[in-house]
């Protein structure tokens, strides 16, 4: 386990050629698909680099390929297609729907903090557009699952901040129906 151990500590650092060399060493064939990536690996190679040492099984009890599958999809990018390798998670917020929802959040407090009586009081004392303010109150009723995937990178494709702003005009409040109405695949 000493040569396994040092080759998890020092795998990252190995140069590109070296890279190059382990990958076609241990992988046998990676399959792409519009649903998933596969990776077959040697189990045999696979133990020599973490043993240090051939696999000594009869070949009767030799071990198949090692699959390794991910989850990927095929998405429309502009003109050309980019594959989403497990569920395209983005791994920094998405700052502009983070902003969306935060003035959300404060336009609720704000209201509810008795300042101002009506939305419409709101409206003239900050000077913003009544349907706008109105429209942020709504983006407050999401299903937490539905904040999750729009602040974390994703969206349905093509629902900008811009469009859930427009769309939520006729939010259902049912979580379920705003899974439907925006898209969003529950898992």
């Amino acid at each position: 386990m000493m040569k396994a151990s040092q080759f998890a500590e020092g795998w990252a650092s190995l140069s590109p050629i070296k890279l190059r060399e382990l990958v076609r060493t241990v992988v046998e064939t990676i399959t792409v698909d519009d649903e998933r990536v596969v990776a077959l690996l040697k189990p045999a190679e696979l133990s020599t680099i973490l043993l240090g040492e051939k696999c000594n099984l009869p070949e009767a009890r030799q071990p198949g390929a090692i699959e390794l599958r991910i989850d990927a999809k095929l998405r429309r990018a502009g003109k050309g297609i980019r594959l989403v390798v497990g569920g395209g998670v983005v791994e920094k917020p998405d700052g502009q729907m983070v902003a969306l929802l935060r003035d959300a959040h404060a336009t609720r407090e704000a209201l509810l903090s008795g300042r101002d009586e009506t939305i419409d009081a709101m409206s003239q004392r900050l000077g913003v557009n009544r349907d706008i303010l109105s429209a942020r109150m709504r983006l407050t009723y999401l299903a937490p699952d539905i904040v999750r995937t729009l602040v974390f990178g994703r969206p349905p494709e093509g629902l900008s901040p811009a469009g859930l702003l427009s769309s939520c005009k006729d939010l259902p409040h049912d979580w379920q129906l705003q899974r439907a109405v925006l898209g969003i695949e529950t898992h």
